[in-house]
């Protein structure tokens, strides 16, 4: 593996570290008029969530063959 893919390994995984911290935040309840922002923004974070997941199952499948 080389340094370039350790670098972006490490930065998909603090990425999804905050995504699923943001996830944690979107779960509270909001007033009537936020649910449908706070609904869409959390769906987003959501699909990153599952595409962070995938880049790290790919580069550590990269690691794992090398």
């Amino acid at each position: 593996m080389t340094k370039l893919e350790r670098e972006m390994l490490n930065y998909y995984k603090r990425s999804l570290e905050l995504y699923e911290a943001r996830l944690e935040v979107l779960k509270k309840p909001y007033k009537k008029s936020e649910i449908q922002l706070m609904s869409a923004e959390r769906d987003l974070v959501r699909k990153k969530i599952k595409e962070f997941k995938l880049k790290i199952g790919e580069l550590e499948g990269t690691l794992e063959g090398s």
